[in-house]
């Protein structure tokens, strides 16, 4: 398992010296559109056309799409407080959570792999449920190149997470296949 953290680490230290090093020339809000939720995790039904998004995952689900593109979802309230999650097509998002959606000339993975060079610490405020603001955080600066580098850079950091899905999957199946065998070992 210490290969897929060195990989995923790998990774990390990537988008830092790729995206993280260079001097940032726009801000978050000129790249995103932000979006916020009135939805409840108590408005959810088990099952759906829609997949509705909480801080956790998919946490149930909608008859109608709060966005219909993909989105970048952030948690604005709570523990997790400045967490990512990419999400493709049609969903719905809890109100902990905001949406964010590329403005024009801006490739959303980009954008994602961008976040994770922002420290999100520094605008949180409250103290007993921690909040982040898109007002706030909005105006902090990343590195945002021509939208073809956006596009070649992303698909580079996809590959990269690509790789570490199918060596987990891997890992998971070797790990069981060695379970099953010494337990046919001792019968």
């Amino acid at each position: 398992m210490s290969s897929i953290r060195e990989i995923w680490s790998l990774n990390k230290a990537l988008a830092y010296e790729i995206i993280g090093k260079n001097s940032p020339n726009k801000m978050l809000s000129e790249c995103v559109r932000s979006a916020s939720s009135t939805l409840k995790e108590s408005d959810l039904e088990e099952a759906g056309a829609v997949p509705a998004y909480g801080a956790a995952g998919i946490s149930g689900f909608t008859a109608n799409p709060l966005s219909k593109e993909d989105s970048v979802l952030i948690t604005k309230d709570g523990s997790g407080v400045g967490s990512l999650r990419y999400v493709y097509g049609p969903h719905s998002f809890v109100g902990t959570l905001n949406s964010m959606t590329p403005k024009e000339g801006i490739y959303l993975p980009y954008i994602y792999y961008a976040l994770h060079n922002v420290c999100f610490e520094s605008y949180r405020t409250g103290q007993a449920i921690p909040h982040i603001y898109f007002k706030d955080y909005g105006k902090e600066s990343i590195y945002c190149p021509s939208f073809d580098d956006q596009i070649r850079l992303a698909k580079g950091f996809e590959m990269i997470d690509t790789k570490i899905v199918i060596e987990r999957a891997t890992l998971q199946n070797l790990q069981s296949a060695k379970a099953y065998l010494l337990s046919a070992l001792f019968i």
